[in-house]
């Protein structure tokens, strides 16, 4: 084994532990520190110098990730238009997650983050704290925040509708909406 392997080995193995916190399965991590790998080989020009290279290297990680995420947020707006096209409610679903992603986004990082991966990702909420590098209290103490400061945002911007069993079904606006027209709020 040449010392350019030992170097490269040392870096995946730093690699897939950095992008293994950020990443729900040890596959997607594994898929993704290949990918980091193959483009920061391809751009070895790009290298200011060897000093730099983890710096580099995780910039590429960080990047690789965010689009990970992004390309699963797609692939989830892809299959909710497909579930509205074949079931009727998974149309209101859709229309009350779209009337959502605002006041998520508007949530300090450290409850929107909290409360993305143990709801949006489903998460254990242990793998959520060893994520975030906080306790487990501290981390159930996060999403019950930031799922109480989302439902008071969603009910200042609209009254919602209940079946008998308590269920939400719809909704309708309040005078100033806080959604900034992502609704398509009747009436």
């Amino acid at each position: 084994m040449t010392s350019t392997d030992i170097i490269w080995n040392e870096h995946r193995t730093r690699l897939l532990t950095f992008v293994r916190r950020r990443v729900a399965t040890l596959d997607d991590a594994e898929d993704l520190v290949q990918d980091i790998l193959l483009k920061a080989a391809r751009h070895t020009d790009q290298l200011e110098s060897e000093a730099s290279l983890q710096a580099w290297l995780y910039r590429i990680a960080r990047n690789a990730i965010a689009d990970h995420y992004r390309s699963r947020r797609l692939e989830t707006e892809s299959l909710a238009v497909d579930l509205a096209e074949e079931d009727p409610e998974a149309d209101a679903i859709q229309a009350m997650a779209e009337c959502i992603e605002p006041f998520i986004q508007d949530l300090q990082p450290e409850f929107r983050d909290a409360l993305v991966m143990a709801d949006l990702h489903r998460l254990p909420q242990a793998e959520v704290a060893r994520r975030l590098g906080i306790s487990l209290s501290g981390a159930k103490s996060r999403i019950q925040r930031a799922r109480v400061q989302l439902a008071d945002a969603f009910t200042d911007c609209c009254n919602l509708i209940h079946d008998a069993s308590g269920r939400i079904m719809d909704r309708e606006p309040r005078k100033e909406c806080g959604c900034r027209g992502v609704c398509q709020h009747k009436g």
